[in-house]
């Protein structure tokens, strides 16, 4: 991945233990989609891409030493957000793990987008000073989210 003149990776951080198969796509497809509209070259990269779910809902941790293993589970998705771009977080509750990706960015100086409607989260002290662009999903905030990708990185896309 990484930045290059014909693609653009967008890290699509955000709730997965607990949630259905649903709830923890159904918002990354929806950003796919608004990605891919506003130019095929904005790639989202979802961390679910090759976790399966078990049972109904997904665990972030289960016997599988290639992705279900703790150690594991974080050592891709810090590749992922060393690989990408620009991570855009989307949580409508409070997800340690995407905390941990969104602080994994800054001393790798990849941009965030935070999408919340929790102003505890939106306000807090740390994400306001590390977080640049913080919008609220009720306020259109995945199409704002992908106005500023297509902003920043127009010159590539």
């Amino acid at each position: 991945m990484g930045s290059d003149v014909s693609n653009v990776y967008i890290y699509l951080a955000g709730p997965i233990s607990g949630c259905t198969g649903g709830e923890a796509n159904h918002w990354r497809d929806v950003v796919c989609n608004e990605l891919n509209k506003a130019s095929p070259r904005l790639i989202g990269v979802s961390p679910l891409r090759c976790e399966p779910i078990i049972g109904s809902t997904y665990d972030t941790e289960y016997d599988d030493d290639r992705f279900g293993l703790p150690q594991v589970i974080a050592a891709k998705n810090y590749e992922d957000v060393k690989r990408c771009d620009v991570t855009l977080a989307y949580m409508p509750t409070l997800s340690i793990g995407t905390l941990q990706e969104i602080g994994w960015c800054k001393p790798l100086e990849k941009p965030v987008i935070l999408i919340s409607d929790l102003p505890e989260i939106r306000n807090n002290a740390v994400i306001k000073a590390t977080v640049p662009w913080r919008f609220t999903y009720i306020d259109r905030g995945f199409q704002k989210a992908v106005e500023v990708i297509r902003g920043i990185y127009e010159v590539y896309a």
